[in-house]
C-alpha cells in the first residue's frame, strides 16, 4: 500500500502555517500546496526550507485573499475596491454565472499563471504539482489550471491521481461539510477505518487541510475547525503505528512521475 498524504492551503494564515510546520516535523504529510497569493506566503516558503522531504506545489486560489495579477485584469474575479477575490458564496448569488461560478476562462488562466510565476520567484524553481482549491466543481477553473500545468510542464494533481488510480480516502459526512458537527469529527478513528478498508494494496490519498485556527482563518474560510482535527490525525501516534504495522509506504508527488 502506498499513501500520498496531501495537505492543502499552506500559507493561508499564520495559524495554518504554524500547524502545518508542526505536522511536517511530527506527522505524516508528504505534499502540500502553497497559497502563493496570500500575504504570509513568503514566511511559509522560508519555514518549509527546513523540511526538504515535503513536496511543495501550488493550490491555485481564486476565492480568498488578494490576487497576484493586476486587479484591473480580473474584473469578474476580483472586487476592484479591495483587490481581493470575490468569495464563492457571493458569486453563487450572481445569476450571470449559473452553476459554473468561476468564469471567464481567461481570467482564471491569467491568475493561475501569475501565481506560478510568483512561486518561481520565491522558490527559484517550478512548483512540484498544481492543485485546485474550493472550486473543483467549476469546469472552467479546472481547465484553466490544467492548461497552465501543461504550459509550464507541471503535474496536475487530478491527472496524476487518474494515471495511478489513486483513491482519495475521505471521512464520511452528512449534510453541510462545514457544520460544527462535521468539522469536529474524530478523524483519527475515521481515517483508521478508511485505511483498514483499503489496506489490500494500491495507491490511496489522504487529503486534508491541516492547521491551527486563528482569527484570520475564521474570517476567510468556512473550513476552519476541521483543520485542527486534521492536524490531530496527521500527527497521531495511532495513525503512524498503523502505517508501520502494515508496512505501508508514504509517498509524495515526486514518486508519481507523469513522463513514463
Amino acid at each position: 500500500m502506498k499513501i500520498l498524504v496531501q495537505s492543502d492551503d499552506y500559507g493561508f494564515t499564520r495559524g495554518v502555517i504554524a500547524g502545518m510546520v508542526d505536522a511536517f516535523e511530527r506527522g505524516i504529510i508528504t505534499s502540500t500546496g502553497l497559497f502563493a497569493n496570500m500575504p504570509c506566503c513568503e514566511e511559509a516558503v522560508k519555514r518549509i526550507q527546513a523540511y526538504p522531504h515535503i513536496c511543495l506545489g501550488i493550490d491555485i486560489n481564486v476565492t480568498s485573499g488578494p490576487c497576484v495579477s493586476d486587479p484591473q485584469s480580473l474584473p469578474t474575479l476580483v472586487n476592484p475596491q479591495t483587490g481581493c477575490f470575490i468569495q464563492t458564496s457571493q458569486r453563487m448569488k450572481d445569476p450571470r454565472w449559473g452553476q459554473d461560478v468561476f468564469k471567464p476562462y481567461e481570467e482564471c488562466y491569467r491568475e493561475a499563471c501569475a501565481q506560478i510565476e510568483k512561486f518561481r520567484t520565491l522558490v527559484k524553481k517550478n512548483p512540484e504539482y498544481l492543485q485546485s482549491h474550493s472550486t473543483s466543481g467549476s469546469h472552467t477553473y479546472l481547465k484553466a489550471i490544467r492548461d497552465a500545468a501543461h504550459h509550464y510542464h507541471i503535474p496536475f494533481s487530478y491527472e496524476v491521481r487518474e494515471k495511478y488510480s489513486i483513491r482519495c480516502l475521505m471521512p464520511p459526512t452528512e449534510g453541510d461539510p462545514y457544520s460544527f458537527a462535521n468539522q469536529t469529527l474524530d478523524r483519527i478513528a475515521l481515517m483508521l477505518d478508511q485505511l483498514e478498508a483499503h489496506r489490500q494494496g494500491g495507491y490511496v490519498c489522504l487529503p486534508s487541510h491541516c492547521g491551527f485556527v486563528d482569527a484570520e482563518l475564521m474570517r476567510l474560510s468556512r473550513c476552519n475547525l476541521a483543520r485542527a482535527y486534521d492536524h490531530a490525525y496527521l500527527t497521531s501516534p495511532k495513525i503512524k503505528a498503523w502505517i508501520e504495522d502494515h508496512h505501508a509506504q508514504l509517498i509524495s508527488y515526486r514518486d508519481l512521475p507523469m513522463d513514463e
